[in-house]
C-alpha cells in the first residue's frame, strides 16, 4: 500500500490532478523550460490558500516560494481560477453531483460585554494618603484608612 507523507496528506491526489490539468493553461514552449512541475507549484498554492501562512513560508518541496507566488498572480491576473471554478461547477451541474442542501445550526455564540464597541467611561478615584501614616498603620497591625491624613487637603502630601 502505498502511503503518502503527513505533510503531503492535503495535497492533490493523481484523480484531481488528472481533472485540474486540463483547466490549466497550455505551457509555452518558448524560452526555458520549467524546472518545477506545475503540479508542485499548484499544490503550494493551496497549501498557502488553506494554511494562510506567509508566502515565504511555503515549504521547499512545492518549489521556490517567489515561483509559487507568481504563478498564482500570474493566474489570478489572467483569470484562470475563476475559468476553472465555473469548469468545475460545470461538470459536476452536468454530473448531478453537486446538492445545494444545506444546515441551518441554530447554536448562539454570545459575546463579552468589552466586545460590543461601545466606548466605556472609565472612573479612577485617586486617595492620597500620608505615607508616614500608612507605615505606621501597617507596623501597628491596624487597618489602612483611605480618607487623607490631613482633613480638607485630598491633593497635596505636603499639608
Amino acid at each position: 500500500m502505498h502511503t503518502r507523507p503527513a505533510s503531503a496528506r492535503h495535497d492533490l491526489t493523481d484523480d484531481q490532478w488528472n481533472l485540474l490539468k486540463p483547466l490549466l493553461p497550455a505551457q509555452q514552449h518558448l524560452g526555458r523550460p520549467r524546472s518545477w512541475c506545475p503540479r508542485s507549484l499548484v499544490n503550494g498554492i493551496l497549501f498557502q490558500v488553506r494554511t494562510g501562512i506567509p508566502w515565504r513560508d511555503l515549504a521547499e518541496r512545492y518549489g521556490p516560494w517567489w515561483r509559487v507566488y507568481d504563478l498564482f498572480t500570474c493566474y489570478q491576473r489572467t483569470g484562470v481560477w475563476s475559468k476553472i471554478h465555473t469548469q468545475l461547477l460545470s461538470q459536476v451541474h452536468q454530473n448531478s453531483r453537486l446538492s445545494w442542501e444545506f444546515s441551518v445550526d441554530s447554536t448562539t455564540s454570545r459575546g463579552h460585554v468589552h466586545a460590543t464597541g461601545t466606548p466605556v467611561m472609565i472612573v479612577t478615584t485617586v486617595t492620597v494618603m500620608n505615607p508616614l501614616t500608612t507605615a505606621l498603620a501597617e507596623v501597628s497591625g491596624q487597618q489602612k484608612s483611605t480618607s487623607p491624613s490631613t482633613p480638607g487637603c485630598a491633593r497635596s502630601r505636603a499639608c
